[in-house]
């Protein structure tokens, strides 16, 4: 946008003079809505380690064995499942960590407690966000606009993720270590407590894709071979030209497409 590519109204009122006008360049903004529960469990976990002396007892272990929690993943259960068995495909994506840890005034933090967290996150998410500029200057961060629960399948989608998390807690291995889930409503306090906690407490998974869709229609920002509409020259290879979102991380997808970016602009 800062280039002159975008949403010609949108970049005059910033100072921006339009070279491109592609109106989509910053619309779709795709996320997969993020719930984090917190157990509370009888056995330890990762949080073992979050004082001084255990994340040298950690370092050593890992430099000298190869061994302990450094060696390990961080999400070491994921599993993919049909919210309600109606759905088509899986609509909800789970990771489970062997330790517990909540965010206070922007910091995490990892308490000396005996925690493990469950991740549920949105396949395929309907609800679509922005981006707009707030200057003509590249020094001020850009406006995002998550809209993370705008669309009434995706809350569905993810307040059912509670009662998944709650049958998780109660299934082998979980079962016999599980005290307590933290923090979320008692099951029979009912579906609009739980929405209600969705509500309050969905975050994105860090995983915002979509702002420079790839398609093969005009208003597509992206063409089918990478290149930018209406431009020479100018290619985009990351995750802001995926059309919807994919199931699952994006990490792998991105590379693919990086490799594919690559391979079109050498035989060109």
């Amino acid at each position: 946008m800062l280039s002159g590519i975008g949403d010609p109204t949108e970049l005059r009122k910033h100072g921006v003079t339009p070279v491109v006008d592609s109106p989509e360049v910053g619309k779709n903004l795709l996320e997969h809505p993020c719930l984090h529960v917190l157990a509370e469990v009888n056995t330890a976990t990762g949080n073992a380690y979050s004082s001084g002396l255990g994340r040298i007892k950690a370092f050593a272990s890992y430099f000298l064995r190869g061994q302990g929690i450094l060696g390990e993943s961080l999400a070491q259960v994921i599993a993919f499942v049909k919210s309600t068995p109606e759905k088509y495909e899986p609509d909800l994506q789970f990771h489970f960590l062997p330790y517990g840890y909540w965010v206070e005034d922007g910091k995490r933090v990892v308490p000396n407690k005996k925690l493990v967290a469950f991740f549920a996150n949105v396949n395929h998410a309907e609800s679509k966000g922005h981006l707009e500029l707030r200057s003509a200057s590249p020094r001020d961060p850009i406006a995002i606009f998550p809209r993370l629960l705008d669309h009434p399948e995706d809350l569905r989608s993810l307040t059912e993720s509670l009662t998944w998390i709650r049958r998780f807690s109660k299934m082998p291995p979980f079962g016999d270590n599980v005290l307590k889930l933290l923090d979320i409503p008692a099951q029979e306090a009912g579906a609009a407590a739980d929405e209600e906690f969705v509500r309050n407490n969905a975050m994105p998974s860090y995983h915002p894709v979509g702002t420079c869709r790839m398609g093969a229609d005009e208003r597509a920002v992206v063409t089918p071979d990478l290149c930018v509409r209406g431009v020479q020259g100018l290619w985009v290879a990351d995750a802001s030209i995926f059309p919807r979102h994919i199931a699952g991380n994006p990490n792998a997808t991105c590379i693919m497409i990086g490799e594919r970016a690559a391979d079109l602009i050498e035989t060109r």
